[in-house]
């Protein structure tokens, strides 16, 4: 007995050890700055609610009577193209479908980006003596402040009035999330085809056929492959239909979770990253500041040895001046955290 409850102990041992061996040069237990830190805590902070606003926001799309009845009129028709057209997640980024969810997924950026662009309009506040505002959103700046009406009153400026920061935010934001949606909306098309095949071949129902793409919706075709080959492989096993079901259900959950939660990591860091180049680009700009450079600032490595990626740490510690991109050994011009480095 007490040889089986030492042995997760144990391997847990010989895990440790292989991963230090294999730890590289760049290995480091924080980003080792005081503005390192907090963009990874801003990023982390938000992490959860991205990814739920991400599940419910896709969700959303399939929970009208409209949606299911076209749906199911349409895979009815045995046509592949009719069935596409009437996937809301897999229609074309401009259709009118996916106003919610990019309103949605707006205010999930504004968030983390007015955060993040705060936190840097401070610290450029204390350092060279200016008085910055950060804002994503058109908002009143704090009361009894003067403020720059135009980022081109230099004069003014330079007297240390408020200078209100929001030229660039909104655009990023909108062209993000029309990028977020492209991505989704291919991964879905792969998703749904290989449904319909399975469907076709199986002699699906047009009702099972849409509960089975609504509750397959945010994963990608490898992911809804793994859920496929686990009811096969439960199947296979002996399982009954309904612990099948269970058990896929569960498992499919899981991934749908893995999902979200990559995305939403990947886009938290992307957006605070924004922010904080906001802050510095107009204020640098607008000439409250001097000429100053940004810094490049890896992850620290997981369990994962591929993690942080070889471009990121590649680019750890590098330099490039406000509005011009970092130079990538492996992929050239990379702007932000988030970007080239990290495709979705």
């Amino acid at each position: 007995m007490q040889g089986c409850l030492l042995m997760p102990f144990i391997e847990q041992y010989k895990y440790v050890r292989i991963f230090k061996r294999r730890r590289q040069k760049w290995y480091k237990p924080d980003p080792g700055t005081p503005e390192g830190r907090d963009a990874y805590q801003i990023a982390a902070k938000h992490e959860g609610a991205f990814a739920r606003a991400f599940l419910a926001a896709l969700r959303e799309m399939f929970d009208t009577a409209k949606v299911e009845r076209d749906l199911k009129r349409a895979f009815r028709t045995g046509s592949p193209v009719q069935v596409l057209e009437a996937v809301p997640t897999a229609q074309d980024e401009e259709s009118p479908i996916w106003e919610s969810f990019r309103e949605k997924i707006l205010r999930a950026y504004s968030t983390v980006m007015t955060e993040a662009g705060r936190d840097a309009a401070e610290r450029m506040n204390k350092k060279f003596k200016t008085k910055v505002w950060f804002s994503v959103d058109p908002e009143p700046v704090p009361e009894k402040t003067e403020v720059v009406k135009a980022r081109e009153d230099v004069a003014a400026a330079a007297r240390g009035m408020m200078v209100p920061i929001n030229p660039y935010s909104v655009k990023w934001m909108e062209e993000r999330s029309t990028h977020l949606i492209r991505e989704i909306s291919k991964s879905q098309r792969e998703v749904v085809t290989d449904i319909l095949a399975d469907s076709f071949e199986r002699g699906l129902r047009a009702e099972e056929v849409f509960d089975e793409i609504k509750a397959n919706v945010g994963l990608t075709k490898r992911w809804n492959k793994a859920v496929v080959n686990r009811k096969e492989a439960l199947r296979a096993a002996g399982f009954s239909v309904a612990e099948v079901q269970e058990k896929g259900a569960r498992y499919r959950d899981e991934l749908l979770g893995k999902r979200a939660q990559m995305i939403a990591r990947t886009e938290t860091i992307t957006a605070q990253a924004q922010g904080r180049n906001d802050a510095w680009r107009v204020a640098q700009e607008s000439g409250v500041l001097p000429d100053v450079q940004r810094r490049w600032l890896s992850a620290p490595p997981t369990a994962n040895p591929d993690a942080p990626c070889e471009i990121c740490w590649g680019l750890d510690n590098e330099t490039a001046k406000i509005g011009e991109p970092y130079m990538s050994p492996h992929i050239g011009a990379v702007e932000m955290p988030g970007e080239e480095a990290h495709p979705g």
